[in-house]
């Protein structure tokens, strides 16, 4: 089998009520790729986001997928709190200018799904299996957070306006955008996927290529990373 091969999808920029229908619409499309052919494909519509995505039609997948969009948007949710008690100075701002407690805030997240093989190397008294990755897909997404306002006004008619003023349709077009990507991509270079050989019921994920839906925390916002190559030196 050839080196793993990695896809990194644009950056979408999206706000922290749409998180979980962002992702569930991106990981739908990549796993629906990677399925095969015993699996029923199926169009599923958002119900907050005027968008059609494909999916496979199998439970225990979309169990999995869940799982994960709900522990990933746990997670950055938690980061958001943390990010508006710090109030931290928007990118987006010039060098001098000072931001108010009304400005947008974002913090930088990003999933990943790997899809791999299990193989099993027999040894003299024991059998081990090793998790072997052939793919990989980086869906990165800088989530725009609405600190509370300090002007009085009613903080969720303050957030419906100014997700208004984004505008759905503008994070509609570049979903659409990805996942023509996805589509594209995915079918663009196909030889690193690996070849099953006959039965398939025992190395697959429920008809698809076995994958992880994994959060690295790598966050813009944080010195976790920092704090913990420390404690490495320091040990």
């Amino acid at each position: 089998m050839s080196n793993m091969v990695r896809y990194e999808v644009e950056e979408v920029e999206v706000f922290l009520e749409d998180v979980p229908e962002v992702m569930r619409c991106l990981i739908h499309t990549i796993v629906f790729h990677r399925a095969l052919s015993q699996i029923k494909p199926a169009e599923f519509e958002s119900a907050t986001l005027n968008i059609r995505y494909p999916t496979v039609n199998n439970k225990e997948i979309s169990k999995y997928i869940d799982e994960a969009i709900e522990k990933f948007n746990k997670q950055v949710t938690e980061t958001a709190h943390r990010t508006i008690n710090h109030q931290t100075v928007p990118q987006n701002k010039t060098e001098g200018s000072q931001a108010t407690s009304d400005d947008p805030l974002s913090d930088k997240h990003h999933l990943e799904i790997s899809f791999y093989l299990t193989t099993t190397n027999k040894g003299l008294f024991r059998e081990s299996k090793e998790e072997t990755m052939w793919e990989k897909w980086v869906l990165p997404v800088r989530v725009v957070i609405i600190p509370p306002t300090t002007s009085g006004q009613n903080n969720s008619a303050v957030n419906k306006q100014r997700r208004n003023s984004k505008k759905q349709a503008d994070l509609v077009d570049a979903l659409e955008k990805r996942l023509k990507y996805i589509l594209k991509t995915s079918h663009q270079k196909t030889d690193h996927l690996p070849s099953l050989g006959g039965s398939t019921s025992q190395l697959t994920f429920h008809g698809c290529y076995p994958f992880k839906i994994t959060h690295p925390v790598v966050e813009e916002n944080s010195g976790v990373i920092v704090e913990l190559l420390k404690y490495i030196y320091k040990s």
